[in-house]
């Protein structure tokens, strides 16, 4: 499988199911936006997600993920976010100048220095649950038919808010109730910019008045808060620095931690291979394949793709040997997300081959090698992101969802069927396993942002949390289209899965303004109200792989079903500390702490539980009614996965198995096996 169940889709594919992960993080845009004078500070981080730009809009720097270029339609929530700041921005008299270009050059060009010492951060309460304002942004209404369209980049036409650290904001105030669109006024602590002056701007635009030299930020201890328990949002400094597991936070409002809460997974790099998990290595006899990487090369055959073998002399049976091909997503190519991240399948592991995100020796189908000792041969074509019709007909060229090359002489499915026909020809039983199906709708897209936007809910409420003593003031929510009359304002948000949607998070001082907005996609898959074609397409692909395999001769073919990823958690607090390093700006940054302690919650909140079961099943029940009516093919029973079987790593990471959940998912293919 692969975006969450299973890896990042492929184009647009982010894992898990992408795959988550995590993440964070894409139909919709996931926006930045800086409003203040002088030079945009530059991220703390630059770890952006792949497919997102830099635009000036009104003179407002967006970050826009993934990109919306001038002229495309915007989605709704996001066209009434910049009216609004327009309204905002037409109160305010002085206009000043803001680059035009190059701003993602500039931004991550500069990192905060090594001299710069971040604040200690105080005691972390309880996570919040996220109150949704009541009433939508205000906009102005449209002046012609159809649906807005981006803005383009000439110079702005409407005044910026202009500032210094210290001053209240000359923009007006919001109305209460609404989602803080506008700079609110405010005398906060004082507090010197931490970001270094930013590089120039290399497409020669306009200078701006000079930033502020680098200065360190106060030093611990922060402000101390108020004895009143309304005027400061941190605990006593007696409280622990974060939720203990014997006191966890309220079920009404947020799920309980892990009891036991481990470190953060190792966040060695992702290109080392993983060790394998199977105990069978190959003996020597055979030759596994060789690493492939990204470098352009010459296609290879099957052969680059045989992970494990045993000398046939020594199986239990020397006249029963048996070939293992694999095919499949990111279930079986077996993504595994060592740490947090929410760029192209970070901190994910690989095998001897190194391609990122296919560690086929932790895959399931690795596993069954080991149980099974009568396999001499042990191939694995699956790749993470790949849908049904690239099981069939990927070319070399085709990319994976981390932007692995397939880099070989047949499709997935040629690949599978020469050995299958070269195993039958010597005389061995040739056993068939895939996956495949999720990437054909945008299921790893819509998790990966629910991931997303479950961090920056936990970074904004707990990580920025202390900001406030400061005078900043952060926000988070979500906006969801009207399934109902009665829905408030900004929707509700149980229908995202369906409806889709997007969650904000702002964060307001000294005349700075932050806006991020990650986008949610409707799901598109089976079951769904818009079905995609290529969501369409799973059934007849399902039924050309199966006989395809038969008709060369396989023994025994087996399809994996997707598993109920209800009980996956993900551990908000690092998810949440890596999109906020990778997304805030410098002078929000400096507030962040270096590290966390983990956090786990529940990957789908209560209120998709019920949306997401019935997308699961929608999806194997078509791949049930696929499935040739042949003796030796059939759809294996669903593994049924805990919290404790599933990684817990974003984004990519969750809701893939972890090493037990393999084992589990390798006990099925077995019984499925020996079934036929």
């Amino acid at each position: 499988m692969t975006p969450p169940l299973f890896s990042p889709r492929r184009t647009h594919r982010h894992r898990f199911w992408s795959a988550a992960a995590v993440s964070l993080v894409t139909t919709a845009a996931s926006a930045v936006i800086v409003l203040a004078g002088g030079v945009a500070p530059a991220p703390a981080y630059a770890a952006d997600a792949p497919g997102s730009c830099v635009r000036v809009i009104d003179g407002v720097e967006w970050n826009l993920d993934p990109c919306i270029p001038e002229g495309a339609p915007l989605p709704q929530d996001f066209a009434d976010t910049l009216a609004t700041l327009r309204a905002c921005q037409s109160a305010t008299p002085t206009p000043t100048a803001t680059p035009t270009g190059g701003l993602r050059t500039a931004r991550q060009a500069a990192v905060l220095p090594t001299s710069t010492a971040a604040p200690s951060p105080p005691p972390v309460s309880p996570p919040p649950v996220s109150q949704p304002p009541t009433s939508p942004p205000v906009s102005p209404p449209p002046t012609s038919p159809g649906p807005p369209t981006s803005p383009s980049a000439p110079p702005p036409t409407s005044p910026v808010p202009t500032t210094t650290p210290g001053s209240p904001s000359t923009s007006p105030s919001s109305p209460p109730g609404q989602p803080y669109p506008c700079p609110d006024p405010t005398t906060p602590v004082p507090w010197p910019t931490p970001s270094p002056t930013a590089s120039p701007d290399p497409t020669g635009s306009p200078s701006q008045s000079p930033a502020p030299s680098p200065s360190a930020p106060p030093t611990p201890p922060w402000p101390s808060p108020s004895p009143s328990p309304s005027a400061s949002p941190w605990p006593s400094p007696s409280t622990p620095p974060w939720p203990s597991p014997s006191i966890p936070p309220s079920p009404s409002t947020w799920p309980s931690p892990s009891t036991s809460p481990s470190a953060s997974p190792s966040t060695s790099p992702s290109t080392s291979p993983s060790a394998s998990a199977s105990p069978s290595p190959s003996d020597g006899v055979c030759t596994a394949g060789t690493p492939t990487g990204h470098a352009p090369q010459a296609e290879k055959d099957e052969s680059a793709d045989l992970i494990e073998c045993r000398d046939p002399a020594k199986i239990p049976d020397p006249k029963k040997p048996v070939t293992l091909v694999a095919t499949g997503d990111s279930l079986t190519s077996a993504h595994h997300q060592t740490g947090f991240g929410i760029g192209v399948c970070d901190n994910t592991a690989a095998d001897f081959r190194a391609l990122k995100g296919n560690d086929a020796t932790f895959s399931y189908a690795g596993l069954y090698f080991g149980m099974n000792k009568q396999i001499t041969s042990y191939y694995n074509f699956a790749r993470t992101g790949f849908t049904t019709s690239d099981i069939r007909g990927a070319a070399a060229a085709t990319t994976d969802a981390c932007t692995n090359v397939w880099g070989r002489n047949g499709s997935p499915l040629a690949q599978a069927e020469k050995v299958i026909a070269a195993a039958k020809k010597k005389g061995d039983a040739a056993y068939y396993v895939t996956t495949g199906g999720v990437n054909n709708t945008n299921w790893t897209t819509v998790v990966a942002k629910l991931a997303e936007c479950a961090g920056l809910d936990f970074a904004m409420n707990n990580l920025l949390a202390g900001a406030g003593n400061v005078g900043a003031k952060v926000k988070f929510y979500y906006v969801v289209p009207k399934a109902a009359p009665t829905d408030p304002p900004l929707g509700l948000k149980k229908n995202i899965i369906a409806k889709g949607g997007a969650c904000y998070a702002r964060v307001d001082f000294a005349g700075q303004l932050w806006w991020t907005r990650v986008g949610v996609p409707a799901y598109d898959g089976p079951g769904s109200a818009a079905v995609s074609p290529l969501a369409a397409a799973i059934g007849p692909d399902v039924t050309a792989i199966v006989n395809a395999v038969l008709a060369k001769g396989a023994d025994k073919v087996v399809w994996m079903p997707y598993y109920d990823i209800s009980p996956a958690n993900i551990d908000v607090a690092n998810l949440g500390l890596a999109a906020a390093k990778a997304k805030l700006p410098a002078w929000a940054a400096g507030w962040l702490p270096a590290t966390v302690a983990a956090f786990d919650m529940s990957l789908i909140d209560p209120l998709w539980v019920g949306d997401v079961r019935k997308l699961v099943k929608d999806l194997n029940d078509v791949i049930t009614l696929a499935m040739p009516a042949n003796a030796k093919a059939a759809m294996a029973k669903a593994a049924v996965l805990l919290p404790g079987d599933i990684q817990n790593t974003g984004i990519g990471g969750s809701p893939h198995p972890n090493a037990k959940g393999q084992q589990k998912l390798a006990t099925c293919l077995d019984t499925a096996f020996k079934a036929l």
